[in-house]
C-alpha cells in the first residue's frame, strides 16, 4: 500500500489543510500530512487481512497445498511458466488469446468487441498527490459544474 506525502511541498508553499473528521483514523493516507504510528498499525493490519484472504481463496480454487502456498506468496514476481508450474494459471497465452477465451466464455465468440474508457490526460496534481485523489476531487467538482448558477472561475497563465 503506498500514499503520497506532500506535506513538505505543502508548507513550503505555504498551504495547510483544515481537517474536520468524526473519528481519529477518517483521514488515514491523507497525502497533506506524514502517516502516523497508529494509521501504519491499521494499514499493515489491513493488507496482512486482504493478504490472508487472497492466499486462502487461491490455495482453495486451485487446491494447492499449503507448502506451494507458502513457496509462492512471499511477494516473488513469477514468469508464467512458473506460475503454470505451481498451479496458479491453467496455460500460457498472450492478451488475444486471454481476449478469445473471455469470449467465448461469453458467448461472444473468439473476438469480441473490446471497448475502452476515455484516458484522461495526467496532470501535475496527479503527479503529486496521485491519480485517485484527483480523481475524487474531480467527480465531487463535476457536478457543481454544470449547475445552473453564478460561479468564478480562476486560470493561471503557467
Amino acid at each position: 500500500m503506498e500514499f503520497p506525502d506532500a506535506s513538505g511541498l505543502m508548507d513550503k508553499v505555504g498551504v495547510r489543510m483544515q481537517v474536520v473528521k468524526s473519528a481519529e483514523h477518517k483521514d488515514v493516507g491523507s497525502p497533506f500530512r506524514p502517516i502516523e504510528a497508529g494509521d501504519r498499525q491499521i494499514l499493515s493490519a489491513l493488507v496482512d487481512d486482504v493478504y490472508r484472504q487472497f492466499v486462502e481463496v487461491v490455495a482453495q480454487e486451485r487446491q494447492l497445498t499449503p507448502a506451494v502456498m507458502t513457496a509462492v506468496t512471499d511477494g516473488r514476481i513469477l514468469s508464467g511458466r512458473q506460475a503454470l508450474q505451481y498451479g496458479l494459471i491453467d496455460r500460457l497465452g498472450n492478451y488475444h488469446d486471454a481476449l478469445a477465451s473471455a469470449g467465448r466464455m461469453a458467448g461472444l465468440g473468439d473476438e469480441p468487441r473490446v471497448v475502452r474508457p476515455h484516458k484522461r490526460d495526467v496532470t501535475l496534481l496527479d503527479v503529486l498527490l496521485g491519480g485517485g485523489v484527483t480523481s475524487a476531487v474531480g467527480r465531487l467538482v463535476r457536478p457543481l459544474e454544470s449547475a445552473n448558477a453564478p460561479r468564478v472561475k480562476f486560470s493561471i497563465p503557467w
